[in-house]
C-alpha cells in the first residue's frame, strides 16, 4: 500500500517532505481496513484526473482517498461474490420428451444435466434403479404413483 500512497505523493505537490510522511500514516491508519486492489485503482483514479469532486491542484485528503478506496472496495467485493456464488439454473425451466413435462427449476445442475441426458426425470431415475435391484433380488416390485395420486399405492393392472 506504501507502493501506491507514494505515487500518489510523487504525482501532486505538497508543502514538505516531512508533512508528506506524517500525512502517509494518517493515510495509512485510514486505508488499512481496504484491499490492495481497491487503494490502487482509487490512486490511479486519482492520478489520471478522473475523479470528478478533485480539482488535481493537490494531494487528496484522507477522506476523499478514503471515500474513493471504500466505492473500489465494495464493487471488487461485489464482483468476487459474483464470481464465486453458484449459478442459481441453467437457465432451462422445463423440458418435454413426450413423457410429460420435466419441472426443472428445483433441479441442481447436476440433475438438469441428467435430465438432459437421459430424458427422464431424477425421480423416475431412482425408481428405475430400485425396481431393477429389487428384481434382481427376486421381490415384484410394488408401481408407486407419482402423478397426482396418494404415494404407495400399488398398480392395479
Amino acid at each position: 500500500m506504501t507502493k501506491h500512497l507514494r505515487v500518489l505523493f510523487s504525482a501532486f505537490p505538497t508543502a514538505s517532505r516531512s508533512d508528506e510522511l506524517l500525512a502517509a500514516q494518517t493515510y495509512l491508519g485510514v486505508l488499512e481496513d481496504y484491499s490492495a486492489e481497491a487503494v490502487e485503482r482509487s490512486v490511479k483514479q486519482f492520478v489520471t484526473g478522473k475523479v470528478s469532486t478533485h480539482d488535481g491542484r493537490f494531494v487528496p485528503s484522507a477522506a476523499e482517498l478514503a471515500r474513493n478506496v471504500r466505492e473500489w472496495d465494495d464493487v471488487l467485493r461485489y464482483i468476487e461474490a459474483k464470481r464465486l456464488a453458484p449459478p442459481l439454473a441453467s437457465g432451462i425451466l422445463s423440458v418435454d420428451f413426450g413423457h410429460g413435462m420435466i419441472d426443472m427449476t428445483k433441479l441442481s445442475l447436476d440433475e438438469q444435466d441428467m435430465v438432459l441426458r437421459t430424458g427422464r426425470a431424477p425421480d423416475d431415475l431412482a425408481i428405475g434403479h430400485l425396481t431393477a435391484r429389487l428384481q434382481r433380488m427376486g421381490e415384484r416390485p410394488k408401481r408407486v404413483f407419482t402423478s397426482g395420486d396418494p404415494v404407495g399405492q400399488e398398480d392395479a393392472a
